[in-house]
């Protein structure tokens, strides 16, 4: 999946690129607005925060009512994660950035994206939806039950990312045996760990990034799965 934006902006010269990177952009940036049914995706939005542009009404100098663009800042979101849309002239990599096209000082979780391809990949590329890297991914990005009472496991990768966007946290299960060191868009475990030591921040200051469990899960399996162990 590639979120391509409106309508509006579609194009004869636009070119998408459509892989696991770009899956992992549209179901993080765009998964609140998404419901996945057998092979059917529906993105919707209420009317108050589906405007074009946000705007607000005023009555008698007081603000009576505002729609929100918040479907449009979520594709663009996406569209600032990987690089999938593009044109003839700059055809789109299909890899995640690793700072925003607009703000380099503002850095992109690349590490992140990139480790999660993989994982996706594994089951991509697998036997089908039985094969151990599918049922792994899928077992282990249902949501725990400690954050929803009566959760259904995914039956494809999209709804199995989205599901892993929305719960994250605190849950058991992690994305742990599906992981491949040697994926195509591998830039080595190495990268993740680098990712979570101390960063500069815009205002000069320092912070660290805090790894959930299953963060720290996945990369324990990797680190197993890339010695061979």
């Amino acid at each position: 999946m590639a979120a391509i934006g409106p309508c509006s902006a579609l194009s004869s010269s636009m070119y998408v690129f459509i892989n696991e990177a770009s899956t992992i952009a549209a179901a993080y940036a765009i998964g609140q607005f998404m419901t996945v049914d057998g092979t059917t995706v529906n993105i919707s939005a209420p009317a108050n925060i589906n405007a074009a542009t946000s705007s607000c009404t005023l009555t008698s100098g007081q603000t009576t009512s505002c729609n929100a663009a918040g479907l449009a800042h979520a594709f663009l979101n996406a569209a600032n994660l990987v690089n999938a849309v593009g044109t003839s002239g700059a055809p789109p990599t299909g890899f995640p950035y690793s700072a925003l096209p607009n703000n380099s000082s503002a850095v992109v979780p690349q590490a992140l994206i990139n480790t999660l391809a993989n994982s996706v990949e594994a089951c991509v590329n697998s036997s089908g939806s039985s094969s151990t890297p599918c049922t792994n991914l899928m077992t282990d990005t249902t949501p725990p039950t400690a954050l929803l009472a009566s959760p259904n496991a995914p039956t494809n990768t999209l709804q199995a990312l989205i599901d892993l966007a929305q719960y994250p946290g605190d849950g058991d299960a992690a994305p742990r045996d599906v992981h491949q060191h040697d994926g195509p868009l591998c830039h080595r475990i190495i990268d993740w760990l680098l990712s979570a030591q101390p960063q500069r921040r815009a205002d000069g200051l320092h912070h660290r990034h805090q790894l959930h469990r299953h963060e720290r899960r996945l990369i324990h399996r990797a680190v197993e799965r890339y010695h061979g162990h």
